[in-house]
């Protein structure tokens, strides 16, 4: 058996990825629930109990993955720290409920990544990776285009048509595809709980595109995390 298909094996009864995958994907309504204006009324220490979990989560995650995911991780919680405070707090472009930017955010981001990177290299994932790609385009254009048209979504299209520009630049897009689809479930979840909320609805920037209460491509944006993260880690490489 040649080295490949033995760290093939290897990873694919490695029984910790899938226990973290199923954390983070079940996990996520119950975490952004916590850090809810409904449940702050209740439960005062919401957003630090999130904070906690996450920590312990993400250490965790830190610990038990090879060489490469392990930097692309620290990686990943410096660049989208950064982002966050030039997206919310400088921009005002949407804004968390306590009006900080909680600990557990970028280290979500994070967490998310590694997350999606994890998910892709599963060997049934990636066996069947052309037609899951195919499935997952059309899921993108599908929430795209019917956030468009019925709730004049035109921020979130034009990310989504940003989004397309580079994913289609990709020999293999599985990764960006597939955070497209985790992206907008977790913003699915934070704004409904209103964890966070975007600029119209804080009634910011009257004279940017209009932008409905979940952005449905805004994973056009969050990919420039991906590719900035991804940059720096092959430029250091070299």
């Amino acid at each position: 058996m040649c080295i490949g298909q033995r760290n093939s094996m290897k990873f694919a009864y490695n029984v910790i990825v899938p226990l973290q995958i199923i954390f983070v994907l079940l996990g996520l309504p119950f975490l952004v629930f916590l850090d809810s204006p409904w449940l702050s009324h209740y439960f005062l220490h919401g957003q630090d109990t999130v904070n906690i979990i996450m920590i312990f989560f993400y250490s965790w995650l830190l610990l038990s993955v090879k060489r490469r995911l392990y930097w692309l991780i620290l990686l990943m919680t410096i660049v989208s720290f950064f982002a966050e405070v030039f997206g919310s707090l400088i921009l005002a472009l949407y804004q968390y409920h306590l009006k900080n930017i909680p600990m557990y955010i970028p280290l979500g981001h994070a967490v998310m990544y590694a997350t999606i990177y994890q998910i892709c290299r599963r060997p049934f994932i990636w066996h069947h990776h052309i037609i899951i790609e195919k499935c997952l385009y059309r899921i993108a254009f599908i929430i795209s285009f019917m956030s468009l048209v019925i709730l004049k979504d035109v921020a979130g299209f034009l990310c989504y048509i940003f989004f397309l520009s580079i994913s289609y630049q990709r020999k293999k897009p599985l990764f960006y595809l597939s955070m497209f689809v985790m992206v907008y479930y977790l913003e699915l979840l934070g704004t409904v709980f209103s964890a966070w909320s975007w600029y119209a609805v804080l009634g910011n920037h009257p004279n940017f595109p209009s932008i409905a209460y979940t952005p449905s491509g805004i994973a056009g944006l969050y990919m420039l995390i991906d590719i900035t993260t991804n940059s720096v880690y092959f430029h250091t490489k070299k």
